[in-house]
């Protein structure tokens, strides 16, 4: 448990240096191994290993770095494919779990297998996701099944996600929808912490949701969209409506408002795509926050586009409706 195992391979053999670059040792671990492996091709090697490390590693990725510590399981290496049901770790304060295949001499280093992830602080993870991090609140649960490679655009497979405690407005294309929905409804410019789950599916790098869904107080987001994640462009359109109760009580049930965003994940272009009139009934403004001067925003936020296209539903004086004037 003394020995640096990283230190030992590259004094043996100078070539795998390169492999070990982005790889740096917190402490020593304790490794267990029992198997053959050929002093001259340790590449052909049969063997398992117990490995446990407490303090663990990190890997660096230029200026970013991934610590990985409290490390357990045991793989098992056959001739390049390695193996493992049961390993575990602590990632940003959260625990990561893996059960899985990879070859290491193979070409791109293909894998499969199952990751789960429990109670990551995104906050503590920030600086991994670079300058688009910046802000993210909550912790994390996540699992992933699939396959793909070190190229992003060969990963294939799905899971779920659910954020806790998640401070909304640092989130992407999230955050920048419900604040432009918030300007003007303030019913859905949610304060305080919040809750994202939804489910995903990754087909050839391209994350893709239909339910991502954001919960707080009496009103609800759900985003439908994607995310490429090798060049971080995104397409996506998100409602915004009332939980059912509520939306019972007022008379919004089957009313939603929808925002439309495309661009760079970080900053997408937004606009309103659909705005029920009866979100601008006076007499909810109780209810929703509104006022003469958030409704008033409308008229920005539709831009010189054609209004009848974007503000749906009927304002005769049937519908016992009285609207502001600037939305009139």
């Amino acid at each position: 448990s003394t020995v640096d195992p990283i230190a030992l391979l590259t004094d043996y053999d100078s070539t795998w240096a390169d492999q070990f670059k982005s790889v740096r040792l917190a402490d020593a671990p304790t490794l267990q191994i029992t198997g053959e492996m050929p002093l001259g091709d340790f590449a052909n090697a049969n063997i398992k290993i117990r490995y446990e490390h407490r303090q663990g590693f990190t890997y660096v990725d230029g200026a970013r770095e991934l610590p990985i510590s409290d490390i357990r399981g045991l793989f098992a290496y056959d001739r390049g494919a390695l193996e493992t049901n049961d390993a575990a770790g602590n990632l940003f304060g959260g625990q990561l779990y893996l059960n899985g295949a990879t070859n290491l001499i193979r070409e791109k280093r293909p894998f499969n297998g199952l990751i789960e992830i429990t109670g990551m602080d995104l906050k503590k993870a920030s600086g991994w996701f670079g300058d688009g991090g910046t802000g993210l609140e909550g912790r994390l649960n996540l699992t992933f099944r699939g396959t793909g490679n070190s190229e992003i655009a060969s990963i294939n497979g799905g899971g779920n996600l659910r954020i806790e405690e998640a401070s909304l407005p640092g989130f992407p294309a999230i955050g920048p929808a419900q604040e432009l929905i918030g300007k003007v409804v303030p019913a859905f410019a949610f304060k305080g912490r919040g809750t994202v789950t939804g489910a995903y599916i990754l087909e050839s790098g391209v994350l893709v949701t239909s339910d991502l869904t954001v919960r707080n107080s009496g009103a609800r987001l759900v985003t439908n969209g994607n995310v490429n994640l090798a060049s971080k462009a995104t397409t996506f359109v998100t409602t915004a409506d009332l939980e059912p109760a509520l939306a019972a009580a007022t008379g919004l049930k089957d009313k939603s408002i929808q925002i439309e965003g495309s661009g760079p994940l970080d900053h997408p272009e937004l606009k309103i795509r659909q705005f029920p009139v009866e979100f601008a009934a006076s007499g909810l403004g109780e209810v929703l926050g509104t006022s003469p001067e958030s409704l008033g925003g409308l008229k920005e936020l539709i831009g010189s586009g054609n209004a009848a296209e974007v503000i749906s539903g009927k304002i005769e004086e049937a519908t016992g409706l009285q609207l502001d004037p600037a939305v009139t």
